[in-house]
């Protein structure tokens, strides 16, 4: 899930393999993070842990299903938490008191702005899902992508002041990016592929994207400005795949979820 900052290889943070751990940020001090646990019959819990492998811990004791955890500038993480309604929620790190920040029903694929003011991601509750952003002082959610191709998977940039998201046209996905006050969206990828802009660098100016753009799943690098894709891993086998990279704040490493398939075909003789 990290990237060893001695050697350059990537190593696994969390070594339990019965349970899938993804959607992964970094908290500030780029020594820990926020990620989710997907334990097998059981809900889904927003966790913390060190960058070293120690310290792993629930970030919030709640039984409910919680994910997207965002550390957030201050002792606060958020979620998104599902109780019968969903609902966007805030933890603090020093007493476990927990706050609602608005109403999260339909929200999925969620990104948190760093300072806590508001949310983005897609709505699942409209028959074509499209991009929309929450702000958690007026309670105003406001759509932001229109049209019959489905737009989501929104992420805030370091600054708040860009959001990248996909547009997802037949077999393929492309990469847009606008303004965090909505506006007109500019593409910035379209090859034909399956494309997942994630994480932003730390100067809000490239994002980082797991992508296959036909010879398995890798992980890029792709510029605001020049709208350049640079390779950042070499192609994985198609049994394997990548999701969910991320900068560190101190620009110094990457995390990233990585799955693998082992599935295969067995023959047994009856008694």
């Amino acid at each position: 899930m990290d990237g060893d900052r001695t050697s350059g290889e990537p190593a696994s943070l969390l070594h339990d393999v019965s349970y899938r751990f993804s959607q992964a940020k970094w908290f500030s001090d780029s020594k820990r993070i926020a990620f989710t646990r997907f334990p097998i019959g059981q809900t889904a819990q927003s966790w913390r842990v060190g960058i070293d492998g120690s310290g792993a811990e629930p970030i919030s004791a709640s039984p409910y299903n919680q994910y997207f955890p965002r550390p957030l500038d201050g002792p606060y993480v958020a979620f998104a938490e599902s109780r019968g309604k969903r609902m966007f929620r805030r933890v603090s790190l020093l007493d476990g008191s927990v706050a609602d920040l608005g109403d999260a029903t339909g929200a999925d694929q969620v990104s948190f702005a760093s300072d806590g003011s508001g949310a983005v991601f897609h709505d699942t509750s409209e028959p074509v899902f499209h991009l929309s952003k929450l702000d958690f002082e007026s309670g105003k959610r406001t759509q932001l992508t229109f049209g019959p191709a489905p737009s989501g998977f929104g992420h805030y940039s370091t600054d708040s002041k860009w959001i990248s998201f996909q547009v997802i046209k037949s077999e393929n996905t492309e990469i847009a990016v606008m303004s965090s006050s909505g506006g007109t969206a500019e593409t910035i990828w379209n090859k034909p592929g399956r494309w997942f802009g994630s994480g932003w660098s730390p100067d809000s100016e490239k994002i980082l994207v797991a992508g296959n753009g036909g010879g398995g799943w890798a992980l890029y690098v792709l510029s605001r400005r020049t709208h350049q894709l640079v390779p950042l891993t070499k192609a994985l086998p198609l049994r394997m795949f990548v999701r969910y990279p991320e900068w560190s704040p101190d620009g110094k490493n990457i995390l990233y979820e990585f799955n693998e398939s082992k599935g295969n075909v067995f023959q047994a003789d009856l008694p």
